[in-house]
């Protein structure tokens, strides 16, 4: 059966199997490139990249057993949480300060305090 695991479509060897393919040509093909192993793993967990597996023979077999690789790999991957843009301001804000403007009077480069000289660039930024 096909996995999904961080938006690669995976096939273990247990499902490799399942599908009437033989340890032998999991071993074979794995030495000489003809699939890509995913993750690594024990006892028939290891996981196979579907999308690399060259040979057809193997790909119809696999496809007979579990369907057609196209109609199961759109499934959404998985973005993570939706970011809440208040949020994010309140913690910039709070971490960072205000953005101020740059006084041009002011002579120093620090656009985060304004000097108490010049007041009326101070007002402008309340």
């Amino acid at each position: 059966m096909y996995q999904m695991m961080d938006g690669h479509l995976c096939l273990s060897v247990e499902s490799w199997l399942e599908a009437g393919l033989t340890r032998d040509q999991f071993k074979k093909d794995s030495r000489s490139g003809d699939l890509t192993i995913y993750r690594r793993g024990q006892h028939d967990r290891t996981l196979i990249d579907v999308w690399s597996i060259r040979r057809p023979e193997r790909i119809a077999a696999i496809e007979r057993a579990f369907g057609r690789r196209e109609e199961q790999g759109k499934a959404p991957r998985a973005t993570g949480p939706a970011i809440d843009a208040e949020a994010a301001a309140f913690f910039r804000d709070y971490t960072y300060g205000r953005p101020r403007r740059i006084c041009p009077k002011t002579p120093s480069r620090d656009t985060r305090t304004t000097p108490p000289s010049c007041a009326t660039c101070s007002a402008d930024s309340r």
